[in-house]
């Protein structure tokens, strides 16, 4: 009995000394502490205890972890992201893990033995110059880009999705025929195997290629921008997306009836087939066309620049977007009532036939000074309401001479109702069907309308000229509105601030502006000369006319040793407050911290909670939207959508401001907003100029409840790329 006792004990300590684990990583340790620690004696772990066994996801993701031995116990892990850490192995990886991120790590190389039940794995910026030999057979999905790799053989064989862009390869051996994405842009390709049945998407631009093989009748996008094509094969019928710019291609073959996405500038083109119902993009820059086929009622943007066009056939509805320079231009058909952005400059178009609502083109687009076409004028339209809204200064309802223009007033028509805008000298012109129609101006802030509503009949063929709506100011307002917005702070590097002050008054204001930086920060210079700078204030003083815009970017340094989570506010104050009617919004702060790594694309609210009441008060909400061009070359145009959830109320979004020139435009839910020719610089050329922000407000809707949460996000488009998603901004509700 002695006997069987002593081999029991002996046994216990056995089964114990294996139970037990010392992690020798001190920055795994510190995680481990954190999500397991019962599991911990010290930096000893308990490998039987509850908590590790039954863990099944571990984020590790920016730690310093570089060791990640004792991983292996964690048996009941499907997911581990060890993503920008300086991770240097990844032996003795949990049996059961699904889901793997090891992307910018100092990893170089993947073992071989990756545990069989792996799904999915991003590898992506770790240095690699070769894959696995083997791999999971249930692999799914690889993110491998931005490597050395040069040659793709040997894939999984049930892989899905391979992403392989920005790297040097130079031949794909053969691709796995369950893939249905395929990403291998930016590397040297001169061709491609033979293509999955089943693939979806395609992305192979920037390379060398000159011919691709058969399309899968499965194809939906097709990404060949930057190529050596001089044709194309049959394009599937399932296509709903070709991306062919800056080839050589001569003609284009029949596009497929979905086609909904169509971008073929910077080719040899010299006609274009018929465009599908479907197409609500076309961009066809710099080529030799001569004429255009009928445009679909849904195309949203038309982009023939740089062609040999002498007319434009009629705008579609929808059209929000139109670029038609360098062209034997010499008249624009109707403006379609929702045009964003309009470029016409190096044509022979010297004025427009109509002013859409909401925008404000301007001479360095055009060509000309942004006003309409007069009665008379071979490019005037046909069949509209035309007119002038004016100041009425002494309020008779009468233009009198001398009295001026409003520009850019909104007049509405109705029934319908048609808006359309004025331009700089008051001008206005509303194609319209035949009928009957009454004619007013929209309400407009501080202005009381004189005229009464013009009753109109137009028949066809016929213009209506009588309409002179009149506005008189509601005189000695003075209202300035203060803006700023901040790039982040980070030691040892610089960042911009953007400030902007508005006079939304009716007179003119001598505005003296200061602005407070934060005392971490230091000034480094201004676009605009301050009139004084005392330690860290700075004044600027400026003569604001009413709707003048004043603004200003700073630069700001933050020295090397302010540590990370530092406090940065800044405060922007535009003054006389005395005499300010609204004296709440010429005062404006921006408070953030310091950071090292961050995510140069997000959404940001000051808002970090509602209580119950403010949310019944509709209260305003402000967002900002940064980003970043960290591609490797500059972007020409930035779209940002923001799809506003129900606990918004859309229909009160006010733009605040941006860093370049923006135009937006709300349909339903959908905010979007346009940066077209914005060429901004990538962030490896020029960190601060690759930056820039939109900033709006909106109010809550009025019945969230406690524990409801606001959560909105945003997808930021650069060119034809994949949108960059932002990290949801989160806002909950709770009681006062």
């Amino acid at each position: 009995m002695t006997r069987n006792f002593l081999l029991g004990a002996i046994l216990g300590i056995a089964i114990n000394t294996q139970a037990q684990y010392i992690i020798s990583d001190p920055a795994f340790l510190a995680e481990l502490q954190v999500v397991v620690p019962g599991a911990l004696s010290g930096n000893v772990l308990d490998t039987t205890h509850a908590s590790v066994l039954s863990l099944d996801h571990l984020d590790l993701a920016s730690s310093g972890v570089m060791d990640l031995d004792g991983i292996r116990f964690f048996t009941g892990l499907d997911t581990l992201n060890v993503r920008n850490t300086p991770l240097n192995d990844l032996n003795g990886l949990p049996p059961q893990l699904k889901w793997l991120d090891c992307a910018s790590t100092d990893l170089l190389a993947l073992p071989n033995d990756l545990p069989d039940s792996l799904e999915f794995l991003d590898c992506s910026n770790i240095g690699l110059t070769s894959l696995p030999s083997t791999w999971p057979a249930g692999l799914r999905e690889l993110l491998a880009g931005s490597n050395d790799l040069t040659v793709l053989s040997d894939l999984p064989p049930a892989l899905e999705i391979l992403y392989v862009n920005f790297n040097d390869i130079f031949l794909i051996v053969q691709l796995p025929s369950t893939l249905l994405v395929l990403d291998c842009q930016s590397n040297d390709l001169t061709g491609l195997p033979a293509l999955p049945p089943g693939l979806v998407r395609l992305g192979a631009g920037v390379n060398q290629i000159s011919v691709l093989p058969a399309l899968p009748a499965t194809l939906e996008e097709l990404v060949m921008s930057y190529n050596d094509l001089t044709n194309l094969p049959a394009l599937p019928p399932a296509l709903r997306e070709l991306y062919i710019s800056s080839n050589s291609v001569v003609a284009l073959p029949t596009l497929p009836n979905g086609l909904t996405k169509l971008s073929a500038g910077s080719n040899q083109l010299s006609a274009l087939p018929n465009v599908p119902d479907s197409l609500n993009y076309l961009y066809i820059a710099w080529n030799q066309i001569d004429s255009l086929p009928p445009l679909p009622d849904g195309l949203t943007l038309l982009g023939c620049s740089g062609n040999l066009l002498t007319e434009l056939p009629a705008l579609p509805a929808q059209l929000e977007d139109l670029y038609c320079n360098q062209n034997p231009l010499t008249c624009l058909p109707a403006l379609p009532a929702g045009l964003l952005s309009l470029v016409c400059n190096n044509t022979g178009i010297t004025c427009l036939p109509n002013m859409p609502v909401g925008v404000t083109y301007t001479a360095a687009d055009l060509g000309f000074q942004p006003v309409l076409c007069g009665d008379g004028d071979p490019c005037a339209l046909e069949q509209a309401v035309r007119g002038v809204v004016f100041l009425d200064l002494n309020g008779d309802g009468v233009q009198d001479p001398g009295e001026p223009p409003v520009p850019h007033a909104v007049v509405e028509v109705v029934p319908g109702p048609i808006m359309g805008g004025a331009d700089v000298n008051g001008a206005f012109a509303i194609p319209v069907d035949t009928g009957t129609y009454s004619v007013d101006g929209q309400a407009r802030l501080y202005h009381t309308i004189t005229t009464s509503p013009f009753q109109v009949t137009i028949a066809p063929g016929e213009t209506d000229t009588s309409s002179a709506i009149g506005y008189q100011s509601i005189p000695g307002i003075h209202d300035l509105r203060s803006d700023i917005q901040a790039g982040p702070a980070r030691p040892g590097f610089e960042n911009l601030v953007h400030l902007s002050v508005t006079n939304a008054g009716t007179d003119t204001s001598a505005a003296v502006i200061d602005l407070s930086i934060a005392a971490d920060q230091s000034f480094d210079s201004a676009t605009v000369m301050p009139a004084m700078q005392n330690g860290n204030m700075i004044t600027w003083n400026a003569v604001l006319p009413p709707n003048a815009i004043w603004s200003c970017v700073v630069t700001l340094a933050t020295d090397a040793a302010i540590p990370l989570g530092s406090s940065i506010t800044h405060v922007l104050e535009a003054g006389p407050l005395a005499i300010d009617t609204v004296p709440q919004d010429n005062t404006v702060s921006w408070v953030s911290e310091v950071v090292g790594s961050y995510d140069p694309n997000d959404k940001l609210s000051p808002v970090s909670y509602l209580n119950t009441v403010e949310v019944q008060n509709a209260e305003w909400i402000d967002y900002t939207i940064r980003f970043q061009n960290t591609g490797t070359f500059l972007a020409e145009n930035v779209l940002i959508t923001d799809t506003l959830p129900a606990s918004l109320q859309a229909a009160t979004v006010q733009y605040v401001s941006a860093s370049h020139n923006a135009l937006w435009h709300l349909d339903g839910n959908v905010l979007t907003f346009s940066l077209p020719g914005i060429l901004l610089p990538d962030s490896a050329s020029d960190p601060l100029g690759s930056q820039g922000y939109i900033h709006f407000r909106i109010q809550v809707a009025t019945n969230l409840i406690s524990g409801d949460t606001i959560v909105n996000r945003a997808n930021i488009f650069f060119d034809f790329n994949d949108p960059i998603i932002t990290e949801p901004s989160t806002i909950p509700i709770a009681f006062p």
